[in-house]
């Protein structure tokens, strides 16, 4: 019988490693993907369509953090080039999709008066790291391009990741100026697992700082916003969510996590979308509507 389990074990590990390879991008392609699809001293900028954000692409960063982070680390890519005068929004994906659920927010932005800096980062990669090259790579981008103000928005995840990496650090990093920052479907609070939350089988590192009791989350409000940033939290509620769930939520997140008491504190405003799912809220009317009120708000300097 040990035999027999054994053998089971190795198949089981082999169909896992044929899944894997199958559904992720080798370091090589993904290194020839990103200079034909980026490379702005040539002309060419980012676009959603670009296979850089293919679903293919965002797996590698789920399921091979390392591999993805050796191409790309964490990059904040460019629409166009950067126009004096104009701030630059710096989106910040969730952990699954990538960048592309920004397209409609981008689409009915003011471009007059704004520009998307869009950010990819492995979301498979412990969140420490992640944070960590964020603020460097966005104090790079900003410097580069003569920018010392920008706005910010972190969708899900990437609520996480931007809250931390705005808190006031003292790592030597010189981050831009940010009047504005949101948490859209913020995961503030982290996962419940005692509601029976089960971490899968091919969980990433990530997946070890998402509990709420995981030190990252304890920790994620210990360094408080510059006093120039003003907070806004945007998150739908579905009218039937998840049975194991107690209370509100959207069909992945707790309105308590969302809504996490340091959070609100934080907050000079919280906007409740009715009837509208985790994956939704970020392409849906009042959420767009919502963010394009509080950019027409930045008070220029």
């Amino acid at each position: 019988m040990d035999v027999v389990k054994s053998v089971r074990t190795l198949a089981g590990g082999l169909a896992l490693a044929i899944l894997v390879a199958g559904c992720t991008m080798s370091t090589w392609r993904m290194g020839v993907v990103k200079r034909s699809s980026y490379a702005p001293d040539e002309g060419r900028y980012i676009t959603f369509d670009s296979r850089i954000f293919s679903a293919k692409s965002m797996m590698t960063g789920i399921l091979r953090p390392e591999k993805f982070a050796k191409v790309y680390e964490v990059s904040v890519f460019l629409m166009g080039p950067h126009a004096p005068g104009k701030i630059p929004v710096v989106l910040v994906h969730g952990h699954t999709h990538g960048p592309r659920p920004f397209e409609k927010l981008v689409d009915a932005m003011d471009r007059d008066r704004f520009e998307p800096w869009i950010v990819l980062y492995p979301s498979g990669q412990k969140l420490a790291w992640t944070v960590s090259m964020l603020r460097e790579s966005l104090s790079r981008t900003a410097s580069e391009n003569g920018v010392d103000r920008v706005a910010v928005l972190g969708f899900s995840m990437g609520g996480m990741v931007t809250r931390k990496a705005l808190g006031q650090q003292l790592d030597g990093v010189e981050m831009p100026s940010v009047p504005l920052y949101i948490g859209v479907a913020p995961a503030f609070g982290g996962l419940d697992m005692d509601l029976g939350i089960e971490k899968p089988k091919l969980a990433p590192p990530s997946w070890d700082d998402i509990p709420k009791d995981a030190p990252f989350m304890v920790h994620l409000f210990d360094d408080p916003l510059p006093e120039e940033t003003e907070m806004h939290i945007i998150y739908g509620l579905l009218d039937e969510g998840m049975e194991r769930i107690p209370g509100p939520d959207d069909g992945a997140l707790a309105e308590s996590s969302m809504a996490r008491p340091e959070a609100v504190a934080e907050a000079s405003s919280v906007t409740v979308i009715e009837d509208v799912g985790h994956g939704d809220v970020i392409e849906h009317p009042d959420t767009i509507a919502r963010v394009n009120e509080l950019l027409a708000g930045i008070v220029e300097p």
